[in-house]
């Protein structure tokens, strides 16, 4: 069989193989010189140098220079220019979630802003039932709305003008009611009292002048009579509700502390007083009394309520 003596194909360019066949190694040359790289098969390295030469041929491309067509310049079109590069969009930051608001307050419904005005507006309004009955009112009369003086556990109070700064009647009904009525009731009750000095009291002459505006009841805790109602709704009506709502004392209280007063005791005259431990252990005392002088026993504690300073 005739041998292959086909040259090997190794492109166009510097680069060939050579074969050696003391080592049996296929060389890479460039222009004549070995490169170095070396392949055991004689295709592998010819289709190296394909490749080689290819990319020199590529690397040596004259440039092409400006084209004449019928007498005018044309240059090659410029690469289209790149695109903007799109940064990307900073994210804003993260914004907390407001917590919902809670409804916004709004008074009971009223023709008045305050509890104050609603009052000032009844005593003006009744003023002419009083004086039709034979009772004028006094013409100085302020009126709110409060807990009682000095512990007092009314519904309502009614200060003599030599109490005031300025000579007025003061009238005060506890915030505890919420009845418009039940408020006007007790504010005829007190507007009563405006009549007459603090001696009268329920005497007598009150008595005649809640009756005659339609009061029932003891004198001292007097209601809503028909004829009152009969003078005192139309006002009522006309007016409509007081701006207010009940106020539960309860609803601020604190559990008081309780307080332990120890007894002590004079071995002499007896003389006893009460104060706190913090005074009386780990002391030597005597009696308070300067004529006596005598030693102070420390009995024992009993618990009597209130606060501890």
């Amino acid at each position: 069989m005739p041998l292959n003596l086909t040259s090997p194909d190794f492109g166009t360019g510097p680069y060939a193989a050579e074969r050696d066949p003391q080592v049996g190694m296929a060389w890479i040359t460039k222009d004549g010189e070995r490169t170095g790289k070396s392949y055991v098969e004689m295709k592998t390295a010819a289709r190296v140098c394909r490749q080689l030469n290819a990319e020199h041929q590529l690397a040596h491309v004259p440039e092409v220079g400006p084209t004449v067509f019928d007498g005018f310049l044309e240059e090659e079109p410029a690469a289209p220019a790149p695109k903007p590069r799109k940064e990307p969009k900073a994210k804003a930051p993260a914004v907390p979630t407001p917590a919902p608001k809670a409804p916004a307050w709004e008074p009971p419904a009223s023709k008045f802003a305050t509890r104050e005005e609603w009052l000032g507006a009844f005593v003006a309004a009744a003023r002419p039932i009083f004086a039709e009955r034979g009772h004028p009112l006094p013409e100085k009369i302020r009126v709110s709305v409060g807990f009682m003086f000095r512990g007092a556990k009314a519904i309502g109070q009614c200060w003599h003008e030599s109490a005031s700064a300025d000579g007025t009647r003061e009238i005060f009904v506890i915030p505890t009611l919420d009845d418009s009525s039940r408020i006007a009731d007790v504010l005829t009750h007190e507007l009563a009292h405006t009549l007459f000095g603090p001696d009268e009291k329920h005497g007598k002459n009150f008595k005649a002048v809640v009756r005659a505006l339609g009061l029932d009841g003891k004198a001292t805790a007097t209601v809503a009579g028909e004829g009152w109602h009969e003078w005192a709704d139309p006002i009522l009506e006309e007016l409509g509700a007081i701006p207010h709502a009940a106020i539960d004392p309860k609803g601020h209280s604190r559990d008081k502390k309780k307080t332990y007063l120890l007894k002590a005791t004079c071995a002499k005259c007896e003389f006893t007083f009460r104060a706190t431990a913090k005074h009386l252990n780990g002391k030597s005392l005597i009696c308070p009394d300067e004529d006596c002088g005598g030693s102070v026993e420390v009995e024992g504690s009993e618990d009597i309520g209130g606060d501890e300073e």
